[in-house]
């Protein structure tokens, strides 16, 4: 009874880390979409991405048993991750390119 209740708590933390996880997806499409590409939305979004990484050692610390999204939470990580990365080369192209522009 204990770890049915155990992984309902994680769950229920997990789900809402992932709900952030796709929010910060749609926001990074949004700021694509509209070629916002700045170092300081940049930087924003490494923070981000950085909070998510420690909200969920957190969640794992206290997740004995495994709780069933606790697998879908590390991929959504990782997704972010990527997802950053990819902002982050956009960013740099677009600021390169102003620079070039500058010339």
């Amino acid at each position: 009874m204990q770890r049915r209740s155990d992984n309902a708590d994680r769950d229920e933390e997990y789900k809402e880390l992932i709900s952030k996880c796709e929010a910060y997806e749609l926001e990074i499409a949004e700021e694509t979409r509209v070629r916002h590409f700045t170092y300081a939305e940049l930087e924003e979004n490494e923070q981000e991405v950085a909070k998510f990484k420690t909200w969920f050692a957190k969640i794992e610390k206290n997740d004995f048993y495994t709780a069933p999204l606790a697998q879908v939470a590390r991929e959504w990580l990782t997704t972010c991750e990527s997802i950053m990365d990819a902002y982050a080369h956009n960013v740099f192209a677009a600021q390169e390119e102003n620079a070039f522009r500058k010339l």
